[in-house]
């Protein structure tokens, strides 16, 4: 590493787009960003993808003026990586969490040709309040503030807890159809 930035001078050659001082954050910063991403179920891969998702966050905040460093760049780059990481880590959990009922949920716009399946039956008979919320919610992937806002819930956790509800009322009733 021919050069060394202090923090301040780094921030002013990032802010020109000078190549080195790119070179420079990645050979500073790298490593600390691929531990956190590996010590919390990510693979290198994945660190190379948050790294350069930080780096664009940067470049951003600088283009656009926005950018105050107010603490050490080490600790502003490991603090835009953890809250990038921990996104991803929640929304992989929920799109794990229950990958094979997607397939089985037919909206309006969907053919009506395809094979309705024990599951479509008994989200149409749970009703159309908790048919909504789980499409809502497993299918178009929206956050319990979108949906409390469009499904007119007074707040997050009284959907979350209809949600609840509604997956309790649906197991119950495949419990019941397969005795």
């Amino acid at each position: 590493m021919a050069e060394n930035y202090s923090d301040i001078e780094l921030v002013e050659k990032l802010s020109n787009a000078n190549s080195n001082a790119f070179e420079f954050l990645y050979k500073r910063y790298f490593q600390m960003v691929k531990n956190l991403v590996e010590k919390n179920s990510g693979t290198s891969d994945d660190a190379s993808d948050l790294f350069q998702e930080v780096v664009i966050i940067i470049y951003e905040k600088l283009r656009d003026g926005k950018f105050n460093l107010s603490c050490s760049m080490k600790t502003f780059i490991y603090s835009i990586a953890r809250n990038q990481w921990l996104k991803k880590l929640k929304i992989k959990k929920r799109q794990v969490s229950f990958s094979n009922f997607e397939d089985y949920i037919i909206l309006e716009e969907e053919p009506e040709n395809l094979p309705l399946g024990d599951i479509q039956l008994w989200l149409k008979e749970i009703g159309e309040a908790c048919r909504k919320l789980l499409i809502h919610f497993y299918y178009l992937k929206k956050s319990m503030n979108e949906i409390c806002s469009e499904l007119d819930y007074s707040n997050a956790d009284s959907a979350k807890n209809q949600k609840y509800k509604c997956i309790q009322r649906l197991k119950k009733m495949v419990k019941e159809k397969s005795q």
